[in-house]
Order: structure tokens, then sequence, then C-alpha cells
């Protein structure tokens, strides 16, 4: 027996093969192992927040005191989109600010099941290779065409992947000045500010710039922060990002949420 964990009623867990399946979709994602020691840790405390400390034992063991956050931010980025990439939808796990992270999601199930999604995947595997070796006894002349033809084809794609190659090349990374939603706000320390475009006024940023003052922040790892809050709830978010959101390369970020926080209750708008 295996055992998984139904997320939602549609998404299945097997942390033994750190496989993520959705019923819905029948779509399979592999995760690595500390990704899915994560995961685990995080069905087993659903809405209670785990520290940082207690991930870094939990996924990598004794040789946590050698990883660094750096590493733990980018599992739980991976580990994100997984959840994202697999069919569910909006911020499972949310950065609690000083404290850790909390895994938010409707229902968690634990499960058994009496074969692995892996031992599965072997099985399509061996029976895809059966006509292989039937196809050794054909003629000379019958493998010497398969072969031209196999040869022409790629080719084809070899010359296709060039082409896109040298066509995404003169395509400039920046798709826009700044994000649609967000706007620039200013420079504070080496970190780029920008704000949603509702929170957005040049009289906020003394303000803002007090509050940052207040935070840990990491310019150097992730240099373009994202602030978005309102006078009508006292929640501030902050994202963090490696690079700006409207570069096309794949980015790095991280969400942290400040509930509660009075800091800028009082900017205008």
């Amino acid at each position: 027996m295996s055992k998984c964990y139904t997320i939602n009623d549609n998404i299945s867990f097997h942390p033994e093969s750190a496989t993520l399946s959705s019923s819905l979709s029948g779509a399979r994602i592999k995760i690595n192992v500390p990704t899915a020691q994560l995961l685990e840790a995080f069905v087993n405390r659903v809405g209670l927040i785990i520290s940082q400390s207690d991930l870094y034992s939990i996924a990598w063991g004794d040789n946590g005191v050698n990883v660094t956050p750096n590493t733990l931010y980018q599992n739980i980025s991976l580990l994100r989109k997984a959840l994202q990439d697999i069919g569910l939808s909006g911020d499972t796990i949310t950065t609690v600010r000083g404290k850790g992270f909390i895994f938010t999601v409707a229902k968690v199930a634990e499960c058994e099941v009496d074969i692995d999604p892996e031992d599965e995947v072997n099985d399509v595997i061996s029976e895809n290779i059966a006509p292989h070796r039937q196809d050794e006894n054909l003629t000379t002349q019958s493998k010497y065409k398969k072969h031209n033809i196999v040869l022409l084809v790629t080719s084809m794609f070899i010359l296709f992947g060039i082409v896109i190659y040298f066509i995404n090349k003169s395509i400039p990374k920046r798709i826009m000045d700044y994000p649609k939603n967000f706007t620039f706000l200013s420079k504070f320390d080496e970190c780029s500010i920008f704000t949603s475009t509702e929170s957005h006024n040049l009289g906020s940023q003394e303000k803002i710039n007090a509050f940052l003052s207040t935070q840990s922040l990491e310019c150097k790892t992730y240099p373009y922060i994202y602030l978005n809050y309102t006078s009508r709830h006292p929640t501030i978010s902050v994202i963090s990002c490696e690079h700006e959101v409207n570069y096309s390369k794949k980015n790095n970020c991280k969400t942290e949420i400040f509930v509660n926080h009075g800091g800028l209750n009082e900017i205008k708008h």
C-alpha cells in the first residue's frame, strides 16, 4: 500500500513517488524530493503556520543547517508553480512575516493506493518498448528507408528550432515599461518600489519608505518590490521579485502579507 493525499477532492499527491495528479484534467507533475517533503508537511498541517526552521528539518534533515534561505524560497516557489499547474488556483502557500508559511486549501484527506503512480508509468514504458523489439525483424531495406525518413524529419525539426531561436532573440525582453496594475514610485536603498495603480500617490512615498525601513528587505536577491494596499482595509501585500514582472524571462518571487497593519492607514489617495 502507498500513502497518498487528496487535495480539494480532485488533486492527488503521492509522497513516495513525488507526483501530483489531477482527476479533472488527467495532468501529472513530478516534483523534486525536498519540494515533495515540504508539501507533505503542509498537507499534514493545513491552516497552521510552519516555521522556516521546521521546514529545513523536514525537507533536508540533518543537512538543513547548511541550506540557505534562498534555497528554501526557491523550493517554495517551485511548489507554488506545481500546485497552480496541476489546477489549484490562488495563493495556497502564504508567507507570514517573521513566522513562516501557511498552507490554505479547502480540504485535505489521506488515502492509500495499491499501485504507486510511478509503477503505472513504468508499465506504460514497458508496453511501448515491445513494438520496438518486434521491428527488429524488418528487412534491411525497410530499415534503410525508415532511417532516411527519421533523418529528414529530424533535420526539419532542427531547422525549425534554429528559426524560432533567432526569432526569439530578435524580440526585446522588456514587454512594456511597467506592469499594467503597478506604477513605479521610487528607489529605496537598492530596491525599485512599485505600487498598485489604485494606491499610487507620490505624496505617500514618505510613509511607504517609513514602512519599508522597518522590513528586512533583500534588495540584492529581490530588487523589485510591488506593494498593494488600500485605505479601506488595514492589509498590505508585498511581492518581492528577482526581475521585473514585465520581463519575458522566468521570474522568482515571494509574497508577504501584513494583516491589521496600520502603518499606511493615513495615506490619502
